[in-house]
């Protein structure tokens, strides 16, 4: 029988087994229980063992390859979640991952649905998921979760909500975020010695305005444990929001020094260079973030727009495409690639990348309108003039 390692301590047989999918294996990566008796014999033979069994009849579809879907991107990514997160037969579990999942671009539909939920993992999604929203469906979607019977549920609601106007509530709602942001304060009091409780209610203390108490949060989470990258990153944000660039920069040198590998720090670090036009720094700040985040899009995306800026126009597409070797899909950095291929003539790499795109998203007009201007810029034809702007409505 297969071990695992329990609580980090010792290694314990496990006798836990799931039904095993060794097709999900190979098809998208998935663990199996087969693995953990026949590893040698690979996955391809467990699934084929596992066809042997089912005698021909079709396996069932598994909400793994739905999660999957937002490796792919694209609209039929957003589909695929929304549909889990919507499926009242999916274990809970998977439902709220989908729905964070979905917090990009979320739909308020979904998460009042969930609002309701009878387990708390989606509820505490529906609240999490929300924070994507304008305020005014925020407060509608999930203002109820405020008297949730979950702690947990109300705090999350509470940090939700921190930064929307009071007279945007009404007192009840009020009344409701005061009392679990009180109870966050506690929750506070009662972990202090945990670092990531003083930088979330540091993040709450700054989206309601208060940035002296949020300093205070950020900096008592760093005496805690001065290795803790959060903690540096938001107090950079809050830093450069205020215009206190040399805090800024005497905090990530410190934080630099004490984790030395961290590629979000050195991705704050190139942000704040770029900000106080010191390019050659900058890009070398966001390269080393690229270096030890390879598969974080964003990072590439921003280091190779940073590049193409200042004239390395080669080197831009050479990220652009070590990126999409790994981030196949990824919609900034097929959209970079578009604009930065077009505009340098390089029309047959623009219009691959556009092309991926409008795949991706056949429903959004902007990849169309993308190929239509790169097949007009190699065909020589003028861009077209931009469309007037409305005249302003005249008072009756």
């Amino acid at each position: 029988m297969a071990r695992q390692s329990f609580l980090s301590v010792d290694f314990q047989h496990d006798h836990s087994f799931r039904v095993p999918r060794p097709d999900l294996s190979v098809r998208i990566g998935t663990p199996n229980a087969c693995g953990a008796c026949h590893a040698k014999r690979g996955d391809e033979w467990a699934a084929r063992a596992a066809e042997d069994w089912r005698k021909g009849a079709e396996p069932r579809g598994h909400f793994a390859e739905q999660l999957h879907a937002r490796e792919l991107g694209g609209s039929a990514a957003a589909e695929a979640l929304a549909s889990l997160a919507a499926d009242a037969t999916a274990p809970a579990i998977a439902r709220a991952t989908a729905l964070i999942e979905l917090s990009v671009l979320p739909t308020p539909a979904l998460i009042e649905q969930a609002t309701p939920a009878q387990d708390p993992l989606l509820r505490l999604a529906a609240a999490r998921s929300a924070s994507g929203l304008e305020a005014k469906a925020r407060v509608a979607a999930i203002s109820g979760l405020l008297g949730d019977a979950r702690r947990a549920v109300r705090i999350e609601a509470a940090h939700a909500l921190a930064d929307v106007a009071d007279d945007s509530l009404l007192e009840p709602q009020r009344s409701a975020r005061a009392h679990a942001l009180e109870e966050m304060r506690a929750m506070r009091t009662a972990m202090a010695d945990v670092p990531v409780v003083h930088v979330n209610f540091g993040d709450v203390l700054q989206a309601q305005g208060d940035a002296k108490g949020a300093e205070e949060s950020y900096l008592t989470a760093l005496r805690l444990a001065d290795y803790f990258v959060p903690a540096y990153t938001s107090l950079t944000e809050l830093y450069t929001a205020q215009q206190r660039d040399d805090d800024a920069a005497a905090l990530l040198k410190k934080g630099l020094e004490r984790v030395p590998d961290s590629a979000d720090l050195h991705f704050a670090q190139g942000l704040l260079l770029g900000n106080r036009k010191e390019t050659n720094a900058a890009l070398r700040e966001l390269g080393a973030a690229v270096r030890l985040a390879p598969d974080v899009a964003y990072f590439a995306y921003i280091h190779a727009v940073t590049l193409n800026e200042v004239g390395r126009t080669g080197d831009a597409l050479a990220a652009l495409r070590a990126a999409r070797a790994r981030q196949t899909d990824d919609q900034n950095l097929l959209g970079a690639t578009a604009e930065i291929a077009r505009d340098s003539g390089r029309f047959d790499e623009a219009l691959a990348a556009a092309k991926r795109l409008a795949e991706l998203f056949p429903d959004q007009p902007e990849p169309r309108a993308l190929i239509e201007g790169i097949e007009n810029r190699r065909a020589g034809k003028p861009a077209p003039e931009p469309e007037p702007e409305p005249a302003p409505a005249t008072p009756e």
